[in-house]
């Protein structure tokens, strides 16, 4: 998905939800982050190790949905699966931890943010 499809699937001038931006404003200053409050960064086209993540997750979701496949035949429980063997796969980045470790261990850490 090219960037500027992102911002016109957010920005959607019929739905009513958001107006759409100033076209004179540069993409760096719509970022959905002053609507949302989230941070969006977008990779450099021709800097593809900073898509090391998104290219590692592509390719985990293609050994379970080939290009073209119609993924209405999968079912949530389907889907679910996968979510859940993703998030407890191992990760070199993580110290060979899992992500669901790593969520669970933030939970209870006394540093979260909700329990203060």
């Amino acid at each position: 998905m090219r960037t500027e499809e992102i911002y016109l699937a957010i920005y959607r001038p019929d739905d009513g939800l958001r107006a759409k931006p100033d076209p004179s404003t540069p993409r760096t200053g719509r970022d959905i982050t002053a609507d949302t409050g989230t941070k969006i960064n977008f990779c450099h086209a021709g800097s593809p190790w900073l898509r090391g993540t998104n290219e590692n997750t592509n390719g985990f979701l293609r050994q379970y949905f080939p290009k073209s496949t119609d993924r209405s035949r999968h079912t949530p429980r389907d889907l679910i699966r996968v979510e859940e063997e993703h998030n407890h796969r191992p990760r070199i980045v993580l110290g060979d931890r899992t992500p669901a470790e790593l969520f669970t261990a933030l939970l209870a850490s006394q540093n979260h943010p909700h329990l203060r």
